[in-house]
């Protein structure tokens, strides 16, 4: 998208910030684990005002899924460094699982299921057909995952395992959707058809 001339350096200092809060670890504990949940916050914050996503997601079909992924991402993404910056040094224990699965779950599986239907056919060379059904795993990872987290924080241990066994049925179920689109992507491409 078209971006302002400081948008760039915007980015740059949102992840110098992170970056310097990593370099920092080893002197001050506490100020470091905040100063990158603020470089966290600050990508989040900018990937949500420019990329293209919020664009494609007043499209159709794949596009609009993909855009959703990533937005959806973006906020985990948000959600973490709102979770580092606000408890530093605090993040142990099941705390520390809150931060972990906000980015690794929500914001990486998160442009994981955004971009595999964009580039699934480029990379396997087959078809993939979309259909509505895409929805369903990216419905259940949001659902479990923010189950997951209210169970760290607040220490509902029962809520924890049912949000992580949500999350592993969320992947499952992604895998199978992608699967079945490759397969009717190709039936349609057999028959001529347009998937």
């Amino acid at each position: 998208m078209p971006r302002p001339a400081w948008a760039l350096p915007a980015l740059v200092a949102a992840l110098a910030i992170y970056v310097g809060g990593i370099a920092w670890t080893s002197w001050h504990l506490d100020q470091a684990l905040r100063l990158q949940g603020l470089g966290l916050l600050l990508t989040a914050a900018w990937l949500m005002r420019f990329d293209f996503a919020r664009r494609t997601l007043r499209t159709q079909g794949v596009h609009r899924y993909s855009a959703i992924c990533l937005l959806s991402g973006f906020a985990w993404l948000a959600a973490g460094g709102a979770l580092a910056l606000s408890w530093g040094s605090g993040l142990q224990g099941l705390r520390y699982d809150a931060l972990l699965h906000s980015i690794l779950l929500g914001f990486v599986f998160g442009m994981i299921f955004g971009h595999v239907p964009i580039l699934a056919p480029m990379l396997l060379g087959r078809r993939l057909a979309f259909d509505r059904l895409v929805y369903l795993p990216l419905a259940v990872l949001q659902g479990t995952l923010a189950l997951r987290l209210a169970a760290d924080i607040f220490g509902w241990l029962a809520g924890r395992a049912w949000g992580a066994l949500g999350n592993a049925v969320a992947v499952l179920l992604f895998l199978a959707t992608t699967v079945r689109g490759v397969r009717r992507g190709e039936a349609l491409s057999n028959r001529g058809d347009d998937p």
